[in-house]
């Protein structure tokens, strides 16, 4: 391996996981590569543990930035990379022993110009040891799938769990692609993911390694975060373009995809500001509420979406009872599924009550004829009896 690999590491008050983030980096099989720290005005003492460890590994190397967000930080270590790839790297996350040499064969071998990998959530404690067996264990040229860009765009590979190419993290890709496109860094959230659509949009072929080698922490800062006004505005900002994008190329089953999510995001942030008591929050999800129904695509989303979004902005008390509405549905749709039963009793209707009509009266007149038929049975043997006496 002689082409040099440039990973990415963005930080920001990072030093409690920053050390499990370049440890998993420093066991790399591949040892052709070179660690950026790109610093974002970290004020915990993050720096100082980035620049000890580089007195260590000639290979890594801080570079100081303003704190002006993820993006920016991001874009910074994408103009100081020196390597043919890159390879973005969260610092609250680690790898596994291979993923780097492993996904520089694939894209090597394969043509593609985005490698990536499933991910492995972890609670708190990276792996820390990794048997052997492990280790060697992508030698096989099956464990990863091959995706034409067109093919990787698609919202039901997109947002797919097993590709997880909705985020940044455990990324590898050509450099000399991302000349013209970079981190929007007006965003805070949804940034990576509208970072990755616009690479696959322009062509990109995508690589999936079949290991969850990527192992990410769940963790931040709570529903505050999280349910923020700039938060939301950030995140509605990316799904918007990626909506409108879709639109745009004519994939009208995409842009119906991304309306939902939307939708759906919609509706999670405005209770969740009911529930904290966050009038910014909702005024803001109000009005965005306003702008979707106005569009073009709003009406072509499922009308029991549409119905359930009305509800939760403005008849709130309908929609507390909208889950029930929804099994009333469910069961309706269960009595409809046989509807050939309900055509077959009222379709020719004349026609079947002349044939039930005729149906019973032979079996009115079986009856009678068997009543008849034992009544003299009954007669006769009475006669004899009277004979003999």
């Amino acid at each position: 391996m002689e082409d040099l690999i440039s990973i990415i590491v963005p930080v920001y008050n990072s030093a409690k996981y920053i050390s499990d983030c370049v440890n998993s980096v420093q066991t790399q099989t591949c040892s052709h590569f070179e660690l950026l720290f790109i610093d974002d005005g970290s004020s915990d003492g993050s720096k100082e543990i980035c620049r000890e460890m580089c007195k260590t590994d000639s290979r890594m190397r801080v570079i100081e930035n303003l704190h002006k967000g993820v993006s920016a930080a991001r874009n910074a270590g994408i103009r100081e990379a020196k390597g043919k790839y890159l390879f973005f790297l969260d610092s609250d996350d680690a790898i596994h022993p291979r993923l780097i040499e492993t996904l520089y064969k694939l894209l090597e071998e394969s043509g593609a110009v985005i490698a990536t990998e499933r991910r492995y959530r972890v609670e708190d404690r990276m792996p820390v040891s990794l048997d052997s067996e492990s280790v060697h264990a992508a030698e096989a040229p099956d464990d990863f799938i091959y995706l034409e860009s067109e093919k990787a765009v698609d919202c039901r590979v997109f947002a797919n769990s097993d590709t997880a190419l909705f985020g940044i993290g455990g990324k590898m890709i050509l450099r000399e692609i991302t000349e013209n496109i970079e981190f929007d860094e007006r965003l805070t959230h949804g940034e990576d993911t509208l970072f990755m659509y616009r690479l696959l949009a322009a062509g990109a072929d995508v690589v999936v390694l079949s290991h969850a080698w990527y192992y990410y922490r769940k963790h931040g800062g709570g529903a505050a975060a999280v349910f923020s006004v700039e938060a939301c505005r950030s995140r509605y900002a990316a799904e918007r373009r990626i909506c409108d994008q879709e639109i745009k190329y004519k994939r009208i089953w995409n842009a119906v995809y991304w309306e939902n999510a939307i939708l759906s995001a919609l509706m999670q942030w405005y209770e969740a500001g009911m529930q904290n008591s966050d009038p910014e929050l909702m005024a803001y999800t109000r009005e965005r509420a306003d702008a979707e129904r106005k569009r073009r695509i709003f009406s072509k989303v499922d009308r029991i979406r549409r119905f359930e979004f009305f509800c939760m902005f403005y008849c709130y008390p309908l929609y507390r009872v909208f889950p029930f509405i929804l099994k009333l549905r469910q069961w309706r749709m269960k009595i409809w599924s046989k509807r050939w039963i309900f055509r077959w009793i009222c379709g020719q209707m004349k026609w079947k009550v002349i044939w039930c009509g005729q149906v019973l009266w032979m079996l009115l007149w079986k009856m009678i004829w068997i009543s008849v038929d034992l009544c003299k049975r009954l007669l006769k043997k009475e006669e004899a009896d009277e004979r003999k006496g």
